[in-house]
């Protein structure tokens, strides 16, 4: 993903400093995050927190976990307990057409 259209929302780090009020740019911001985690296996809800808390600066992992949640970016075990990077996850454009 092209950073240009969200590096406002970044610090020099690539750390997410604030999310955007728009939809279109708050999607690109999840779509970045979600990029930015390895999708290679699951993780604990403390671990996927660790890792959020990692890429951004404003101290809020629940509700980016929500986000990308609720966004297909992520999946969560049924138990709530387990999380992990969506391999098939939407692309941006196809989050945009349906959420924008």
């Amino acid at each position: 993903m092209d950073k240009k259209e969200i590096r406002g929302y970044l610090d020099d780090q690539g750390r997410v400093i604030q999310m955007p009020s728009k939809r279109k740019k708050k999607i690109l911001v999840l779509v970045y995050l979600a990029d930015q985690i390895p999708d290679d296996r699951e993780y604990t809800e403390r671990e996927f927190n660790e890792l959020l808390n990692e890429l951004h600066t404003f101290g809020d992992a629940a509700t980016l976990r929500r986000e990308l949640f609720d966004h297909y970016l992520i999946d969560r075990s049924p138990l709530g307990d387990h999380y992990s990077v969506k391999k098939d996850r939407p692309t941006p454009q196809e989050l945009i057409e349906r959420y924008c």
